[in-house]
């Protein structure tokens, strides 16, 4: 299905990667925006428990270095292309795309 907003929020992201910002607040709106149509509370605030714990975490870690912000903005637009062509084994590639950087930063 088309969604503007979900493609405004991933050109931020895009931006702001490239320009080595950082882009938490889309990052987290753009996960929020994919899980909406599933009307399913317990699994939204189990994302929103995640983000917390995220975002208390990750720069303990060092992370994100520049080029995973580049890399993750590249694979949030995958993701969202995949979804969007309803291409289910390139989702489930763009989101082992999305967690490469966070699973090197823990090992």
């Amino acid at each position: 299905r088309q969604d503007p907003e979900l493609d405004q929020i991933v050109e931020q992201m895009d931006l702001r990667a490239q320009k080595g910002e950082l882009f938490t607040d889309q990052d987290r709106r753009f996960h929020m925006r994919l899980l909406e149509p599933l009307d399913n509370h317990l699994f939204l605030h189990l994302t929103e428990a995640f983000w917390a714990v995220h975002t208390l975490t990750v720069p303990l870690l060092g992370a994100p270095r520049p080029e995973d912000m580049v890399a993750t903005a590249r694979a949030h637009r995958d993701m969202f292309r995949a979804a969007r062509a309803g291409d289910a084994q390139a989702y489930r590639q763009a989101v082992t795309q999305h967690y490469a950087p966070l699973l090197t930063a823990l090992t």
